[in-house]
């Protein structure tokens, strides 16, 4: 075989397996992990997570977003700053030191909640056939990643719950606030400190699996941006009430409103990761092919 001939065959074979290897990890990005047992994705279709307060904690659909939008307030009546409280009941979850202990909760702050220092985050929760409320403040700070953050970017905020013991656990509560006027976005009463999109909460064994968990691939984001402008948070029509807030050391007295869900355009079209996929290995082969073309192309005598 001649020299020119082997030298055309090992290029082609360089350029095959380099084709390959390129081609790997672009259809690697768009695999999503496994769920785990216990997943909220707070679409359209959930109403397990409400505002806990019907008359502070606002919450509805998102469907620019496709996320849960919280309106953030500040109620000094209430002791609440910069944030917004959300609950969930009847849960019935096995949980340990061992079980369900790490609470991920992917969320995405606008250009007026980065202003809000959320340096006082608490969980609040219960056992089941047990009125007595707990209260867990070791991970105060847990959304203070949001502070000065990348606005309209979501961020994957993970908290170790830490369970003591072995419990049932009924109903999770998650008081998102800063301390204070001074740490809020606008040291003022009402609605003016911005907005959170919640993507999905989720509870896992180990820190690993919190961590090392991807929802679903980035899509292409919408053309048109909401009407949203810095500083021009729109407001809810009802203003915080003034009545006093419940006894936390009681069971919940039950939140029967549920996020208001918008009327969207079910046929939006939207691209799918696997188009960009496919577009890129075609890409790919294409320069291979070329190469392989020119290198073995006869040449003139």
């Amino acid at each position: 075989m001649k020299k020119s001939v082997l030298k055309s065959v090992a290029v082609i074979c360089f350029t095959v397996i380099m084709t390959v290897l390129c081609a790997l990890p672009i259809m690697a990005s768009g695999e999503a992990s496994e769920l785990p047992d216990y997943f909220w994705p707070m679409d359209e279709q959930q109403f397990d997570w409400v505002g806990e307060n019907v008359n502070l904690d606002m919450l509805e659909y998102s469907d620019y977003y496709e996320a849960t939008e919280a309106k953030l307030y500040n109620a000094a009546w209430a002791g609440r700053y910069g944030g917004v409280s959300i609950i969930a009941k009847d849960l019935e979850i096995a949980a340990s030191s061992e079980k369900n202990r790490f609470l991920v909760v992917n969320v995405m702050p606008d250009y007026d909640a980065i202003e809000n220092q959320f340096d006082k985050f608490t969980t609040i929760y219960w056992k089941t056939d047990d009125p007595k409320a707990y209260h867990f403040e070791d991970a105060k700070d847990a959304f203070s990643v949001l502070y000065h953050a990348q606005e309209e970017q979501y961020q994957k905020v993970i908290i170790d719950l830490n369970w003591q013991e072995e419990i049932s656990l009924e109903t999770l509560r998650l008081e998102i606030f800063s301390s204070s006027y001074e740490t809020s976005a606008e040291p003022e009463e009402g609605y003016k400190c911005g907005l959170l999109y919640f993507q999905y909460i989720a509870l896992f064994d180990t820190l690993e699996e919190a961590t090392n968990f991807v929802y679903k691939v980035p899509e292409q984001a919408p053309t048109q941006a909401p009407t949203n402008e810095p500083g021009n948070t729109q407001e809810p029509t009802d203003a915080p009430s003034t009545k006093a807030p419940v006894e936390e050391t009681k069971a919940p007295s039950g939140v029967t409103k549920a996020p208001i869900v918008p009327d969207g355009d079910e046929n939006t079209d939207k691209k799918s990761p696997i188009v960009g996929i496919v577009i890129g290995v075609v890409v790919v082969i294409l320069i291979a092919v070329l190469a392989i073309v020119l290198i073995i192309k006869p040449k003139k005598k």
